[in-house]
């Protein structure tokens, strides 16, 4: 797909199916090398491929689609500040503003690992130096706030926001550990959860108003990763060692979690 730009893909997202056209299937593409594409698969079984567009930058981490728009799409990468790509107008949306210096008046690093949307106008970013931000992209786009989570700048891979409370988050530290934050208290740790041993390539939080499995008002924390375990965790188990409720070897590394 995008081999002759050299680059790998990086994020695939499912879009709105137009309503003149039902058997037509799209799906936004992003490349490591900031690359953008629209494939469309009609009923004729060949794919309709729209032209390359790039976002700000060549070092994609992650791209994460809006839970409020399905044309949004966030964009993490290393030294370029954190971007939303709108599929309608096919260009960049919003783009946050470059860090302030530091108290050295040296320029701070930027790495964006993790996004998640927490309305449809505040995001909420996670970065390689253990920090948490948010920001407020109808207002402006400086950062409404920061919060350092983890200790000796330790990575932070995920953010997850929670389904049953607006103001908890999900992060996963580089240990592969869910750590669960409350806004109201500067980004504070509630809880954390061990289990996981290595990365974890991807989270996901279900919800009892999603599925049967889970029981009424709450929810649970889906992992995956490096150590081919996908594991469960309950935030509101009353001892903090004893969150994981479940876990299955699946004999392979896992790199994401897909609901249905």
């Amino acid at each position: 797909m995008f081999s002759k730009v050299d680059a790998k893909l990086k994020g695939l997202h499912p879009l709105p199916q137009p309503d003149d056209t039902p058997k037509t299937v799209k799906h936004l593409l992003v490349s490591t090398k900031g690359h953008i594409l629209v494939d469309s698969i009609g009923a004729k079984k060949h794919p309709k491929k729209h032209a390359l567009s790039r976002v700000n930058g060549d070092s994609v981490w992650k791209s994460v689609q809006s839970d409020f728009d399905q044309n949004v799409v966030a964009i993490c990468q290393q030294r370029t500040t954190l971007q939303l790509w709108n599929v309608n107008n096919s260009a960049v949306s919003w783009q946050a503003k470059n860090l302030p210096h530091d108290e050295l008046e040296l320029a701070v690093p930027i790495f964006d690992t993790g996004v998640a949307f927490l309305g449809d106008r505040c995001l909420a970013v996670c970065n390689g130096y253990g920090q948490l931000r948010q920001y407020d992209i109808r207002a402006s786009r400086k950062i409404t706030s920061n919060a350092t989570i983890t200790k000796n700048d330790m990575m932070l891979t995920h953010v997850a926001k929670s389904r049953i409370n607006e103001n908890h988050l999900y992060v996963i530290t580089q240990e592969g550990h869910p750590l669960l934050l409350d806004r109201r208290y500067e980004c504070r740790v509630v809880r954390k959860m061990p289990g996981a041993k290595g990365s974890v390539r991807d989270c996901k939080v279900l919800a009892a108003s999603e599925t049967d499995l889970v029981p009424d008002s709450n929810e649970l924390l889906l992992t995956v990763g490096c150590d081919r375990h996908i594991r469960v965790f309950d935030p509101k188990q009353k001892i903090q060692n004893d969150t994981s409720c479940g876990a299955a070897y699946l004999k392979q590394k896992l790199n994401c979690i897909l609901f249905r």
